[in-house]
Order: C-alpha cells, then sequence, then structure tokens
C-alpha cells in the first residue's frame, strides 16, 4: 500500500473510531446529561401527599396497596394491613429513585433486563383516586446490587438506583407474622375437638408440659410454629363465607402473665383449606400489661380470618403433642 492510500485509510479508521466514540457518548451520555440525576418518580415525589394506592402487578397476578385511615392496607387480602417494612422500603425507593443511564430498548434487551411485565417484570403504578402519576417496569438489578434496570411508559430503559424489594406474593406485602409469641411465656395449651380435650401446662417457663396424668408432653413444633406464625391469605369478616365451613376444632393458648389467645379452626373439605379466627382474651387475674396489650393488638385480630400453609396445618393439631 502507498503512501498515499495509507493516509486515507488513517483517515476513514479515525473518522470511524469518531463516529463510534460518539455513538456510545449519545447513548450513555447525552440523555442522562438531560435524566441523570432526576427522580424517576418525579410526579410521585411532588404530589407525594395525595397518593393513596400503589398497584404492583407481575406474573402473579395483581398487588394494591391502599392507604386507608392513615394505614396502608392489601386489597387483595381482605384489606388487611400492609407489612410496615416493605411499605416504607416502597415509599423510600418511590422518593428517592433516580436515572443513571439509558439502554437501547430492543426485543433482546427487554428480554435479557427482565423488563417483559407478563414474564419477568414487577410494574410499579402510583395512584390518587383515579389519576394515575408514575408507571415504571423494574427489572433485573446490576451485580452491584445498587441500581435497577426499569423501563418507563415512554418504552425508554434505563439504569435507575434503588433497592426495590418486591415480593410477587400477595400474601407477602401483609404484615407477616401474624402472631410472635416467645415459648417461654406460654404455660397452658389446650385444645377441643370432637367433644373431646386434650390440655398440657407447666407451672416454670424452662419446664416440659405435663397432661393431667401427669406424664411429661413436649409441643416444641407448635411452640417453634407460634413464635412466627404466617399465613397465606386474609379475608375480612363481611367477606368470609362462614356457610362454606366447619368449625373443626378450638385451640386456647395461655401464658404466664394471663393473656388468652383463643384459635377457632375452619375446615373446607372441597377446597382443602384451613382458616382460623383469633381473639384475645384474659384469665380471671391477668397482669396490669394484658389488659393493655389486649388495648393495643386486638385491631390485628378482631373480624379477620387467616389462611393456614398446610405446613401449619398438620403442626396445629393434639397429634402434635407428643
Amino acid at each position: 500500500m502507498d503512501k498515499k492510500n495509507l493516509h486515507y485509510a488513517a483517515i476513514l479508521f479515525g473518522s470511524t473510531f469518531v463516529i463510534m466514540i460518539l455513538a456510545m457518548l449519545f447513548t450513555d451520555f447525552k440523555y442522562p446529561a438531560q435524566s441523570q440525576g432526576t427522580l424517576v418518580f418525579s410526579e410521585s415525589f411532588k404530589k407525594g401527599s395525595d397518593i393513596d394506592k400503589i398497584v404492583i402487578e407481575n406474573r402473579e397476578g395483581t398487588i394494591t396497596l391502599e392507604l386507608k385511615d392513615n394505614l396502608w392496607r392489601v386489597k387483595e387480602m381482605g384489606g388487611y394491613f400492609a407489612n410496615t417494612y416493605l411499605i416504607n422500603k416502597l415509599l423510600n425507593n418511590i422518593n428517592t429513585s433516580t436515572f443513571y443511564s439509558r439502554r437501547e430498548n430492543t426485543p433482546q434487551t427487554l428480554k435479557k433486563l427482565s423488563l417483559e411485565t407478563i414474564h419477568s417484570g414487577t410494574r410499579i403504578s402510583t395512584h390518587s383516586g383515579e389519576k394515575k402519576y408514575d408507571s415504571i417496569v423494574i427489572g433485573k438489578q446490576v451485580d452491584n446490587k445498587q441500581y435497577y434496570f426499569a423501563l418507563l411508559e415512554n418504552n425508554e430503559i434505563w439504569m435507575i438506583s434503588g433497592a426495590f424489594e418486591l415480593p410477587q406474593e400477595a400474601y407477602s406485602w401483609i404484615l407477616q407474622p401474624i402472631m410472635e409469641l416467645p415459648s417461654s411465656l406460654i404455660e397452658t395449651i389446650r385444645f377441643n375437638k370432637d367433644e373431646s380435650s386434650v390440655t398440657i401446662g407447666r407451672s416454670e417457663s424452662y419446664q416440659d408440659f405435663s397432661n393431667s396424668d401427669a406424664n411429661n408432653i413436649k409441643a416444641k413444633s407448635l411452640m417453634y410454629l407460634l413464635e412466627h406464625l404466617t399465613v397465606d391469605a386474609v379475608e375480612n369478616e363481611s367477606s368470609f363465607d362462614k356457610k362454606e365451613f366447619e368449625l373443626s376444632q378450638r385451640m386456647e393458648i395461655i401464658t404466664f402473665q394471663g393473656l388468652a389467645f383463643n384459635f377457632d379452626f375452619y375446615e373446607n373439605a372441597t377446597h382443602d383449606q384451613t382458616w382460623i379466627q383469633i381473639t384475645l382474651s384474659t384469665t380471671p387475674l391477668p397482669m396490669s400489661i394484658v389488659n393493655d396489650y389486649i388495648k393495643d393488638n386486638k385491631f390485628l385480630y378482631d373480624g379477620w380470618y387467616f389462611k393456614l400453609p398446610q405446613s401449619s396445618r398438620k403442626i396445629l393439631t393434639p397429634e402434635s403433642l407428643i
């Protein structure tokens, strides 16, 4: 190749290189120059005090968080109270998430970054009544855990800041666990089933339980479950149809302080379901703190029915006392 052709080749290579660099700059810097550092949920931030509904959509279905009486609730769970940790984390991300850099939108990119709402992404929409403010699809988390990929309503793909925690199941969004009763507080466990009664008790928290025949009884699995009792669904009193269920058994848990948790078990054999209703009461001579506890916590149980997971159904029975 002579010097003249070599000169032209060098110019061509240099021009191509410059164009490539400019293209990269256009993608990664021109757009951020307009939006980088600005809020992703900008309208939600401006109208924060007006937002009363957040809709989360994923491949499992829809989760509707509604603000009622200054408390967030989960519509699909009978309007039960929302998980405080998840709500606070979500609201913090809505208020602070910012744009970082933009990516090209192609079908391959949508799939790779988990931004296909029906299949992998999670759409977050904020509302005030019937008015929608922002609607963003959250996709794959970046390896450094500081950013997520997101799809905007105008079909732009961005890397955004945040630490989104978005469980797909509606029951994960309710205030779980519904009970956290330390096993050291339990004095008496009583089951009433099929016109028979089984009662075990102890006089000190370090002791094993014993029955009416003074035989030692272990209830470790049951007490462990009561320390962290979770449920699969919740219905309120107005929507739970007792006619479809049979009251199968009752369980009473009494603490050393004189607090009683009363469980009513409702079975639906056709759908293989067990739901419980929990009420709080006291023994004749409770400690003074018990009435305060009931006053502060009865709203978590009054008028609510909880669906038990299969594993819990097997434990909350007289047969678990060995």
